[in-house]
């Protein structure tokens, strides 16, 4: 399969987890020029693949990115000291709307606007992993939702651990708090479009 084609089945694969997304849609044009920046920590039920033990993890996740004036997403990495400067920001993705990226193997991702809403699209080992971005721009606020989606042959999800990259099986994922706000311009880097 190829990576368009991956990308399209993974957009197709999501989408009836997305269609039950609520609050104002926008659009690629009414995020341009905006830096999103999310926190938010997910209480996840695993067993993990080398050793077969369960445990239930605590796991905090960060989200940077910047939409620029040409539609391009850059993502930056988590900066270690949680300091926004505009110096010690790395880019560490720029794609367009609906292009995939193959991250590593068995593993791709895109980004799409899909249910009105700016969403991330990870095609795991099994399964899928859905992040998705509602912004308010009147408010500068946002909200996001992190699900995970089973493979639609094996009914399970297996994903791969952003730090440890450890195999996992992922029986529940649930976002326990959350913080997201928008700014107009780039927060994390300059000279990007």
């Amino acid at each position: 399969m190829t990576q368009i084609s991956n990308a399209r089945y993974c957009i197709l694969a999501a989408l009836t987890c997305l269609l039950a997304q609520s609050g104002n849609a926008e659009t690629l044009v009414d995020l341009k020029g905006h830096s999103i920046e999310a926190k938010w920590v997910s209480s996840a039920f695993v067993q993990h693949i080398p050793d077969q033990t369960y445990e239930t993890l605590r796991i905090p996740h960060s989200l940077k990115i910047y939409v620029s004036s040409k539609g391009r997403i850059f993502q930056y990495a988590e900066l270690g000291s949680g300091n926004s400067s505009a110096t010690s920001a790395t880019v560490i993705s720029v794609t367009e709307i609906a292009q995939a990226v193959t991250l590593r193997e068995n593993q791709m991702r895109a980004w799409d606007f899909l249910g009105g809403h700016l969403t991330q699209i990870t095609k795991e080992p099994e399964g899928f992993r859905i992040i998705t971005i509602a912004a308010d721009l009147a408010n500068l606020s946002c909200t996001i939702s992190d699900q995970i989606q089973p493979d639609e042959k094996t009914g399970k999800y297996r994903g791969i651990g952003e730090i440890a990259k450890t195999e996992r099986w992922i029986y529940s994922l649930k976002t326990t708090e959350e913080g997201c706000h928008v700014t107009k311009g780039n927060l994390f880097a300059q000279g990007q479009d």
